[in-house]
């Protein structure tokens, strides 16, 4: 395979610092409080600083790397502001989502300071006005605020007292939210003078006192961990073959550096052979799948730039690794006949050797095959580049409502699902994806019905039809394909328990053996001898596939997505908060397809290529 540089674009190193806290604070509280927000993200700034000129961060990011230190705060009085302004002061870019328009959200501001200062912010900062209302969706609207926050943060400040919140988008409530579901939490009392303290998740709440000591050290490893990528590492070699494939240096040792580069203009034939044997066996003519379309969003043009690349990745390994596989069984079934072959044909050295020298042939094909497969990784790139495809596709359809497929991974747990359990290199996926997310535009402006139905018209043509598509075209291509080479394994089975049958009773019949009845008994037991090999071969291929499973998958996936269609079509354009509830079923879509590529990647992870 061609070594072939990695894009000429590198990651943007980015981090998102996010705020929750409360509105009543006194002049003493919020000198206090400010001191240690403005130490909080100096310390932030010099650690991702110091991070950028590391060698690891380098290798990605580029010998001079491009930082963005992003806050967000939806700029009520009290805490929001004070991240707002200590983030301007520190060269943080401020984002600002609002609950409402901003001319009913300045409402809640009673003095003319409030609003003045209100206003300033504004005018420094990107704007998104989620479409919330007063009365009944007032909590809501201002939950949805809040739970934006943290869906697109890396670190939540909370300035809280710990005391039970009063309900929707309070403080305690998106505490809660976070540590449950989101990023770590950077949690300030507004009351006491202590140290901040550091929340991962709902048990660090029953012991702050432990994670307060630990605070510092545990965000100078997250940062580390989030923000460097993986080491290179391989899983552990058990066959010959792995063995000797470990041996070489690899040309690809940190797939991300490679994941943008141009994708090849064509396979050679030899890549083409599983496409064309299930096309054949399913009576169809290859699909033509309709282009995707290109976004005019900003936010969506950036997940379906990272996704063409990846998505081209996928296929190319895929092609490789399914072809190598068919060979294997086509040559495995050659190798045997030949094998049979030579014990029947005359004691003629040129014709013994002609047909032993073409069983060696189908043997060191095989193990080219094995070993090149192994060497180059096709298997597990194709599994890392689908994962990664789909995840870049899923956020797209996302990213046009505020939402996140996931939050950035704080866990060796979070880390591992994220890149689908793929043992060693896996975790490059999450890893990459999680910076994608970070360097990923946020969206700006105003959530309104023309805004939201055009969003609402995307997803249901660039989602959920082409899924609906895929899956439809891929039950009818698995059945038929499975059935057929089923049917055809079947049949030469059949017919070698009839050869069988003939040649038992031709034997049995004690009748005189003359030249004849020797040569037909000698052509029987050579028939008896191919036609396993050929029926072995079909069936072999049938079962690598996984075809009647991929038929079932794809039937279970039609009805869900006829049910999410038949969902958001009925969701309102105009009614309060539409546009998160839209991201809210969205979500739901996106993490059952994702499930679904999880069940079908736990099929194929263990479908590695064996010489045996």
């Amino acid at each position: 395979m061609t070594d072939i540089s990695p894009t000429e674009e590198p990651l943007t190193l980015a981090l998102r610092i996010g705020i929750t806290g409360t509105r009543d604070l006194s002049l003493q509280q919020r000198l206090r409080i400010t001191g240690q927000i403005t130490v909080f993200l100096r310390n932030i700034r010099e650690e991702v600083t110091r991070l950028a000129v590391s060698p690891e961060a380098q290798a990605v990011y580029g010998s001079e790397p491009q930082t963005r230190l992003v806050s967000l705060s939806p700029l009520a009085e009290g805490s929001d502001r004070l991240l707002a302004k200590a983030a301007l002061e520190q060269g943080f870019a401020l984002n600002c989502p609002l609950p409402f328009a901003r001319s009913e959200y300045e409402k809640d501001f009673e003095s003319d300071e409030s609003k003045n200062e209100f206003r300033t912010l504004l005018a420094a900062s990107s704007v998104l006005e989620l479409d919330g209302e007063r009365g009944e969706a007032e909590a809501r609207s201002y939950e949805a605020a809040g739970r934006y926050v943290v869906r697109n943060c890396d670190i939540l400040i909370a300035i809280w007292d710990g005391k039970p919140g009063k309900g929707l988008g309070g403080t305690a409530d998106i505490v809660r939210f976070a540590v449950n579901h989101g990023p770590p939490v950077w949690w300030i009392h507004p009351d006491n003078e202590t140290d901040p303290t550091w929340l991962v998740d709902g048990q660090d709440l029953r012991n702050p006192a432990r994670q307060r000591a630990e605070s510092q050290v545990a965000l100078r490893s997250y940062l580390t961990r989030l923000l460097l990528p993986p080491a290179a590492a391989d899983s552990p070699a058990i066959t010959w073959f792995e063995r000797a494939a470990h041996l070489m240096p690899r040309l690809e040792t940190r797939p991300f550096l490679f994941y943008r580069r141009p994708s090849p203009k064509g396979d050679p034939w030899i890549w083409r052979a599983h496409g064309w044997l299930i096309q054949t066996m399913a009576g169809m003519v290859p699909t033509s799948w309709t282009p995707s379309h290109v976004p005019t969003d900003k936010v969506a043009g950036f997940w379906f730039s990272h996704y063409h690349p990846a998505d081209a990745s996928a296929r190319q390994y895929a092609r490789r690794y399914r072809s190598t596989y068919v060979w294997v069984f086509g040559l495995a079934a050659i190798a045997v006949i030949f094998a049979s072959i030579a014990l029947v044909v005359p004691s003629v050295p040129s014709i013994k050797l002609t047909v032993t020298g073409i069983e060696f042939v189908a043997l060191a094909l095989i193990a080219a095959m094995v070993f090149a497969n192994e060497r180059h990784r096709w298997h597990r790139l194709f599994l890392e580049y689908r994962l990664l495809a789909e995840l870049c596709r899923k956020q797209q359809m996302l990213a046009l409502f505020g939402w996140s497929l996931q939050g950035p991974p704080v866990t060796e747990k979070s880390i591992a699902f994220q890149a689908g359990a793929v043992p060693g290199n896996g975790n490059w996926v999450g890893w990459l994806f999680g910076a994608l997310q970070r360097a990923a535009p946020l969206p700006q402006g105003k959530f309104d019905s023309i805004r939201t139905g055009q969003s609402r018209d995307e997803v249901l043509r660039d989602l959920i039809e082409d899924q609906l598509v895929y899956h439809r075209t891929r039950a009818r291509q698995s059945h038929r394909a499975s059935e057929r080479l089923g049917k055809l394994g079947e049949r030469f089975f059949i017919a070698v328990l009839v050869l069988v049958a003939i040649k038992l009773i031709l034997v049995a019949s004690h009748a005189p053996h003359g030249l004849i009845l020797d040569g037909l008994i000698l052509a029987l037991g050579l028939a008896a001898a191919i036609l396993p090999a050929l029926s072995a071969g079909f069936i072999g291929i049938r079962s690598y596939a996984e075809l009647p499973i991929l038929a079932d998958q794809s039937r279970s996936m039609q009805i869900a997505m006829e049910a999410a269609k038949d969902r958001i079509r009925r969701i309102e354009d105009g009614e309060p908060l539409a546009s998160q509830i839209l991201g809210s079923e969205i979500f739901g879509v996106a993490t059952l397809m994702l499930q679904d590529i999880q069940g079908w990647m736990q099929l194929f992870r263990a479908k590695v290529v064996e010489p045996g």
